[in-house]
C-alpha cells in the first residue's frame, strides 16, 4: 500500500508526509485521484494503522471517512474497522453508537450470506459480550414525587432497573395493594404509559427492548422470541426458583403480573401473575393500533411480540431520550 502512495507521490520513500496524506485524502484529493481511490487508500492506511496496534489513529481516519461519505460503497467495511477500532482504544461511547448501527444493518439485511456479512455479525458478537461485561450502574431521581431509581447503562442504552412508580392517569398497585407497588412499581394502562415517563426519558420501542434481548441473549427468532430469561430477570421475586435470574447485565427485572383478561382462560379482567411474569409496555402498536399496543413478556421465556389490548394494566421499564433515534421496524414510537 505505501509503494502505491510512493508512486502517486503522495509521501516519500521513508513514509514522511503521511499525516497530511490522511489530510488530503479527507479533504482537498490531489489532482487526478478520484473519490473512490481515495476512500480506499485511507481505509487501507486506517487498517495499516489497525494492524500496528495504533488504534486510535485508525479510529480517527475511519471516523472522518464515516462522517464524510457515509453512502460509499465500502461504509460496511469501514464501520466494521471503526467498531473494533474504537474497542481496542477503549472508547466506548463511540463504540455503542457502531454497535447499534451495525445491530440494525444486520437485522434489515439478515438474509444477505455473504463473507462480509458474515465479518460483522462475529464483531456484533464479539461487541455483544463486550457490553455484557461494561455495563455501568446509576440512580436517577424522579423530581415530580421525589423517587429514587436504579438504573444501568447497556451498551448505548440507559434504563430504569426498577418499574416505573409515579402515579398519574389510569394506573394502580397490583390488588390496589400499595405495598405491591413499593416492591413492584405500579401497573399503568397503554395511554397513560406512553405518557407516565419524567423529562428525559420515554417509552422503549419494541426495538429497543428487541436490541436489549439480543445483547441479552444473542439470538431473536423471526416472531420476536428467545428463550433466555436469566440474564434479565431480578435474582429473588420469582414464585418457580427456576426463574430467579442471574441478572448479569443488572436490569433486575421483577414479576409484577399485569391486570386484564386472558387469552387462555377467558375468565375476564383481574389482577394476575404477580411472581410469575414480568410485562412491560412498549411504545410500538400492533397492525390494530386503536385497541393494541406490543409488550416485552418475560416468564419461562422472553418475547417482544405479543400485543395486548391498550386498557390492560402493565408495568413500565423507562429508557433515556439518547435511544429515541434508534432504529424501528414496528408501529409507532
Amino acid at each position: 500500500v505505501f509503494s502505491r502512495y510512493e508512486k502517486l507521490g503522495i509521501i516519500g520513500n521513508n513514509g514522511t508526509g503521511k499525516s497530511t496524506f490522511i489530510k488530503l485524502m479527507l479533504g482537498e484529493v490531489p489532482a487526478g485521484i478520484v473519490i473512490n481511490e481515495a476512500v480506499e487508500l485511507a481505509y487501507n492506511a486506517a487498517t495499516i494503522l489497525y494492524n500496528a496496534k495504533q488504534f486510535e489513529s485508525a479510529a480517527a481516519i475511519l471516523q472522518d471517512l464515516k462522517q464524510k461519505f457515509p453512502e460509499h460503497k465500502h461504509i460496511l467495511l469501514v464501520r466494521n474497522l471503526l467498531a473494533l477500532s474504537l474497542c481496542e482504544s477503549n472508547q466506548f461511547n463511540d463504540l455503542w453508537n457502531e454497535y447499534e448501527w451495525l445491530y440494525a444493518y444486520s437485522k434489515n439485511n439478515k438474509n444477505k450470506n455473504d463473507s462480509l456479512m458474515t465479518t460483522i455479525t462475529n464483531t456484533i458478537a464479539y461487541l455483544r459480550l463486550l457490553i455484557q461485561e461494561h455495563t455501568q450502574k446509576g440512580t436517577f431521581t424522579d423530581t415530580r414525587d421525589g423517587q429514587t431509581y436504579k438504573t444501568v447503562q447497556i451498551g448505548n442504552q440507559t434504563w430504569m432497573a426498577q418499574n416505573l412508580n409515579y402515579k398519574t392517569g389510569k394506573s394502580s398497585c397490583y390488588n390496589n395493594n400499595k405495598k405491591d407497588c413499593e416492591k413492584y412499581g405500579r401497573l399503568y394502562d397503554w395511554n397513560t404509559a406512553m405518557k407516565a415517563c419524567p423529562e428525559g426519558w420515554h417509552l422503549p420501542s419494541r426495538e429497543e427492548y428487541e436490541q436489549l434481548l439480543f445483547i441479552a441473549c444473542g439470538k431473536i427468532d423471526n416472531w420476536g422470541h428467545t428463550t433466555c430469561n436469566q440474564e434479565l430477570n431480578s435474582q429473588t421475586g420469582w414464585v418457580d426458583s427456576g426463574d430467579n435470574g442471574d441478572d448479569k447485565l443488572g436490569f433486575s427485572a421483577l414479576p409484577a403480573g399485569f391486570y386484564g383478561g386472558h387469552y387462555y382462560f377467558q375468565d375476564g379482567k383481574k389482577f394476575r401473575s404477580r411472581g410469575r411474569g414480568a410485562n412491560f409496555w412498549t411504545s410500538s402498536t400492533s397492525e390494530d393500533e386503536n385497541l393494541e399496543a406490543y409488550v416485552m413478556e418475560i416468564d419461562e421465556y422472553s418475547s417482544v411480540n405479543w400485543h395486548w389490548n391498550k386498557n390492560n394494566l402493565a408495568s413500565i421499564r423507562c429508557i433515556t431520550n439518547s435511544n429515541k433515534n434508534a432504529p424501528s421496524r414496528y408501529g409507532a414510537q
